[in-house]
């Protein structure tokens, strides 16, 4: 099967000369983690994700992480996204089988992966979020058996600004928050969309640091909650629309919880699970 098949609808595909609140915006707006940046002859020539654009703008201080100064701010919201992209690009071609795009993608821990045609212009982008769906109806590895049982916490009244910290120096795009007697997720997705606020970015751009001091619980989103009991595919399913790319998994047998499961780890299942039906 050519991995084709499961390429994005909406991929997020524009030109290098876009500017990062341009890219920001509109990965908000499609509920995306990454964007293709092409030529005037509609070649990759770039890849660039929520956490480039976040590492861009808030940087490690000697007393932590810390938003650029106001008038730097502005400028790197103006600047060109490629700037910050990754590249040149990993790419495939558009006849590569879903098999070979999915130990690729595991293989040099990449989300997104674009496809191109003999001209080398863009054909196609596989997101993992959406290639997760090409996870069979029965698999043999359950939601608890690959969740990641030990989480990041950050309390609800920490600092937007900390959990930020948090995250970029982790390497990870979520955080678990518990409010109230329930468990809600942070994520860079929530961070950025709050940022380029019309209201809070024009106090960040006049210099303000109050919007960042705000308790973190003030963007968390409450995530799908799973059980053992529900199938990958159900999961995939799920974590293709999730705002944060993810579904909280509790074990109520075996009395854990939460776990997280994310688009990444359910890539890793869906490579096992292809490998292990080659043998």
């Amino acid at each position: 099967m050519h991995a084709i098949a499961f390429s994005d609808k909406r991929p997020i595909v524009l030109p290098m000369a876009v500017s990062v609140l341009q890219v920001a915006r509109e990965m908000i707006e499609k509920n995306r983690f990454h964007g293709v940046l092409v030529d005037e002859r509609s070649s990759p020539r770039g890849v660039i994700s929520i956490r480039d654009i976040a590492k861009a703008i808030f940087i490690v201080g000697e007393e932590g992480i810390e938003l650029v100064e106001a008038g730097s701010l502005g400028k790197i919201l103006e600047n060109p996204c490629h700037l910050y992209a990754s590249y040149p690009p990993i790419v495939a071609s558009s006849d590569i089988s879903l098999e070979d795009a999915v130990e690729l993608m595991v293989a040099r821990n990449i989300g997104c992966l674009p496809l191109v045609d003999e001209e080398s212009k863009l054909v196609g982008v596989l997101d993992e979020r959406f290639l997760i769906k090409a996870i069979p109806e029965y698999a043999r590895v359950g939601p608890c058996d690959i969740a990641s049982w030990d989480v990041l916490w950050v309390e609800p009244f920490e600092e937007i600004l900390a959990s930020v910290g948090y995250m970029l120096s982790s390497g990870i795009r979520r955080l678990v928050v518990r409010l109230n007697g329930e468990y809600r997720l942070v994520s860079l997705v929530q961070v950025m969309k709050y940022v380029v606020e019309e209201g809070v970015l024009g106090r960040l751009l006049r210099g303000e640091r109050a919007p960042l001091e705000e308790p973190v619980e003030k963007i968390t989103v409450k995530p799908w909650v799973v059980e053992c009991s529900y199938t990958l595919k159900e999961v995939s399913s799920i974590v293709a629309f999730e705002p944060t790319g993810a579904v909280l998994v509790f074990d109520r047998e075996g009395n854990r919880g939460p776990g997280v499961l994310t688009e990444r780890d359910l890539l890793v299942a869906l490579y096992q699970e292809l490998k292990s039906r080659e043998r």
